[in-house]
């Protein structure tokens, strides 16, 4: 498993390189820093970046909304996907609602949202409206697969709900809910900054980001790209981490019960 885990870091490691490399080969063919800055040119971009006070507001102010929109999705999804997973009808109640969200052109709803809540909400609603399907999906497909019979012999004997919940119900579900935790955070991270660039929050990535664009600074469009990447590249690390521990406490649990 170590093996593995190491090959995998060496091959993402390697591949890494290799796109530094071609982007640099492309910026010396190009011979155009202003449109096409070299790598080094984006690092020392970034290091400006984070050298002013702006910056760290502006980091925490776009993470603020990026995790409020993620963790609205996360309970709500949680809840509706359960009680869907239980129940046909109330799954079948939300099925039009889903097809709505999944449809709509997302600028229209990033355009609707702007007049409804304005700059400094439509990021945070944006993200939870791309996330929630995602997230519910999972967990009602999860609840689905939990083995009825093993429910109800647990109620014969009667074991209370929450023990249920804890033994049957958690470890059943955790792989479909990190999957799509993985998914959901991955998407509605991308669309919190895309939305930030059209309703342009005092302190945002996506404001910084369409700033640079205004001012045909690509060294920095760039340099706050890289940002934006690295952040979700940290969290999505953070939540695989989280997610071994839930595997390793869910087949803990399984022998325990055997």
């Amino acid at each position: 498993m170590k093996t593995s885990t190491m090959e995998n870091k060496k091959i993402s490691l390697i591949s890494v390189i290799i796109i530094i490399l071609i982007w640099k080969a492309a910026s010396l063919c190009y011979h155009n820093e202003a449109l096409l800055p070299s790598p080094e040119s984006i690092i020392i971009s970034m290091i400006r970046i984070f050298q002013s006070a702006e910056a760290f507001k502006t980091l925490i102010f776009t993470l603020f909304r990026g995790l409020s929109g993620f963790i609205l999705s996360l309970v709500t999804g949680m809840i509706f996907g359960t009680l869907a997973g239980i129940n046909h009808y109330i799954e079948k109640s939300l099925h039009p609602l889903l097809a709505v969200i999944k449809s709509t052109p997302f600028m229209s709803v990033i355009l609707l949202l702007l007049i409804w809540f304005g700059t400094e909400k439509t990021p945070i609603f944006a993200g939870f409206l791309v996330s929630f399907p995602i997230i519910y999906t999972n967990v009602l497909q999860g609840t689905k697969n939990i083995d009825k019979n093993l429910i109800e012999m647990a109620k014969v004997y009667g074991i209370g709900i929450f023990q249920i919940i804890r033994n049957i119900y958690l470890p059943s579900t955790a792989p479909f809910i990190f999957a799509g935790i993985a998914s959901a955070f991955s998407i509605g991270w991308k669309v919190t900054v895309g939305s930030e660039i059209l309703s342009q929050p005092r302190y945002a990535i996506g404001t910084r980001m369409w700033e640079s664009k205004l001012y045909i600074e690509i060294d920095m469009l760039l340099a706050w790209t890289v940002t934006t990447i690295l952040i979700s590249y940290l969290i999505e690390l953070l939540i695989k981490k989280f997610e071994g521990k839930i595997v390793r406490w869910k087949y803990e649990t399984e022998s325990d019960n055997h």
